[in-house]
Order: structure tokens, then sequence, then C-alpha cells
């Protein structure tokens, strides 16, 4: 997807979020502010907003002189989550459609989001997890299903730190519904942000339930033209993909494979106005290419 221009608001807004956080003098904060603005004046705006984020993100860790500077921040919100991981596969198991509502609480898991504009708090998405019925605006969740059970594999691709608690009672279901299924889980190759690494899923054991591989690269989504040739193989074969978040959306929209099903909170107009539904829904979504 080509980059929106209002995009480079959440480049921009990222990086001072970060540098609000730091120890950073103001003359500090400059330089790296001045350099992230050069960086977006020459940046190829043909390509997607998480591939150009990668570029970003990286200007600031530099100047942090840190490799993840969330990852307190991941491991606070995994260990929340991991909490009620039991609770939240009882409300599964007991469930009228155990499917359904495994993916309906790994969507609303997108709640979490360290990039997005949208207010959050853990409270309030855990008591949407246990008290709420959960409604998808856009519901391809039956063919999903349907495609599941003609599969022979899935890739499985994460998103953020949190939700991939969700992301592994969905597999969880999926496995005890599809038993045969080969079932791969995508994490990005390098910190950016609140995105899950091998290091979240490792932090919640989800190779208990999939094969954990990793993209290579450090753009938040997963963009097919950095990925590592392993993780495009993996892609390319796959019978069914589930793309968690807006940004493998972003990343994966127009991609020529129909068999991609886009999972993720809408967080912005601009992706309400390309998927047709409201900002703050929840959508399961078949790629139309």
């Amino acid at each position: 997807m080509t980059l929106f221009f209002d995009c480079l608001n959440c480049n921009l807004n990222q990086a001072i979020t970060i540098l609000k956080q730091s120890s950073f003098s103001r003359n500090q904060q400059e330089e790296v502010i001045r350099e992230l603005l050069t960086y977006l004046s020459t940046a190829d705006f043909e390509l997607s907003n998480p591939a150009l984020m990668e570029g970003s993100y990286a200007i600031i860790t530099k100047h942090m002189g840190e490799i993840d500077p969330y990852q307190e921040s991941k491991e606070y919100y995994n260990q929340a989550l991991l909490s009620i991981y039991h609770q939240l596969d009882e409300k599964i198991i007991n469930a009228k459609d155990s499917f359904s509502m495994a993916l309906c609480m790994a969507i609303i898991g997108n709640l979490i989001d360290f990039n997005a504009r949208h207010s959050f708090s853990l409270e309030l998405l855990k008591e949407r997890l246990i008290k709420d019925s959960l409604n998808l605006e856009i519901d391809h969740s039956q063919q999903l299903y349907n495609d599941l059970k003609k599969a022979n594999s899935l890739l499985y691709l994460g998103d953020n730190c949190g939700e991939i608690i969700l992301d592994k009672l969905l597999i969880k279901q999926i496995t005890r519904e599809f038993s045969n299924l080969k079932i791969y889980y995508g994490v990005r190759g390098k910190p950016i942000v609140n995105d899950v690494t091998r290091n979240d899923a490792s932090f919640v054991a989800m190779n208990e339930v999939a094969e954990v591989i990793d993209n290579g690269n450090g753009a938040l989504g997963t963009v097919l033209s950095l990925c590592n040739q392993s993780f495009k193989t993996v892609f390319y074969n796959a019978d069914v993909v589930i793309a968690k978040g807006q940004g493998n959306f972003e990343g994966l929209y127009q991609e020529d494979k129909q068999s991609i099903y886009f999972c993720f909170m809408v967080k912005c107009h601009l992706m309400a106005e390309i998927v047709g539904a409201n900002e703050g829904s929840i959508v399961c979504l078949r790629n139309k290419y």
C-alpha cells in the first residue's frame, strides 16, 4: 500500500513519544528530530508506511543506544495477558461458537498498540475480553473457517505484544478443531515499537502451538520485499494466511494471494475508508486480490 501523507504523523509522533521518555537534553532531541525529518524528506513515498517506519525507528534506536527501548513494556503486557490466559481459554471452550469467540478475542487484543492514536488501557482490554459480547463489523470468519477445513498449512502473522497471548489462544482453538494443520507463527526479525519478535514468542511459549519463524527485518508489519527468502517461501506456500493488525494489512493489502485474512482493529480514518468499516471496529476481511 502506497504511503498516505497522513501516515507521516505516525512516524514523527513515535519519535516524539520515545524522546519524551528518554533522558535526552533538548539539543539531543533536536538532533534526532532533524535526522528523522531529513530521512523522511528523501524517502520513497511509493513505499508503504510499515516499510518507511523501519528507517525511522532505526534512527531513533541508533541515538538511544538501545536495540529495543520498549522491551520492559512489552514484557509487562505479555505477563498481564498471561495472567488471565486460563480464564480466557475457559471462556473460549464454553462458548457456543468457540472458533468465533477465540477469533474475536484475538482481534480485540489489537487494542494494544504503542504507535496508534486511539486511547488504550489494560483494564479496558480485560473488561472487553472477559465481559463483552464481541462482534465483527466485517465478518468473513465463516470463509476463513471453511478454508481452514481444506488447508494443510496456516501462516499466522503476529502483530503486537500482549495480544500475542490471544493469538496463542486462537491458534490453540484452531488446533483443537483442525489437528492435522501445520501452523507457523510469523514474527518480526528485529524489534520495532511493540511488534512481536522471537523474544515475545519465547516469553509466551508460542512453540507449544506453532512453529515460530521470523521475517528477517524490522518493518512495522509484513513487507514481503524486505523479508528473507525462507519466510517468503512459507508465505507463498501456506494454504491460509491470518494477518493480525493494521500494519500487516498495510503491508500486504493488494498482495496477489486470495487466502489472506486480515484481522484487525480499524485505528484511523484512512483504513476505515479503505475497508469500509467504522474507525474503532474490528474486522475479519478476506483479501480481494
